[in-house]
């Protein structure tokens, strides 16, 4: 199941409902992907994002400052709901430019983080999940959020030109 952001988008006091992946019954589509495509996309801090039947925790949501095809840069802030990985860049094909992701707020605030392997974490890249970034990666995590772990760059063998990360108070 996917979700494709087309245009710069600020999502404020309001809920994302997004369904259950398992939902279609087919096991190959076991997580929901939101594709930001490079546009410029907040998510504030007022906006719970509610998964399946409401009582699905989220892991199996992904959101990408890119998108499953090239995009020239990326520009993500998400201050709230539950995502079980978020990154800055794509999830498969490269980025030429820079990517920036600023992380904080309520993120995955009172997430059970119980028994998670990599796959069922709750994680933050700054790079991407398949893909070659251009030029720079900046990353900004602030506040007091919930996830396992951390990664300036990205996923395997993906070239980044350098990161930057600056991080504040983050519990």
């Amino acid at each position: 199941n996917m979700f494709f952001i087309r245009d710069g988008v600020t999502f404020d006091n309001m809920t994302l409902w997004m369904p259950d992946p398992a939902a279609d019954g087919n096991d190959s589509s076991d997580y929901f992907y939101v594709f930001c495509c490079g546009n410029k996309t907040v998510i504030n801090q007022n906006v719970t994002v509610i998964h399946g039947d409401g009582a699905y925790d989220g892991i199996n949501t992904r959101i990408f400052g890119g998108s499953n095809v090239a995009v020239d840069s990326t520009d993500l802030t998400v201050l709230s709901g539950r995502w079980g990985w978020i990154y800055g860049g794509s999830y498969k094909d490269h980025i030429s430019g820079d990517v920036h992701l600023t992380v904080g707020g309520d993120v995955n605030k009172d997430v059970d983080y119980v028994s998670h392997t990599y796959h069922d974490s709750y994680l933050v890249h700054g790079g991407s999940s398949m893909g070659d970034i251009g030029g720079t990666v900046y990353m900004q995590i602030t506040g007091g959020n919930g996830y396992t772990t951390v990664y300036g760059g990205s996923n395997g063998t993906c070239s980044i030109g350098a990161v930057e990360l600056t991080a504040g108070a983050v519990a």
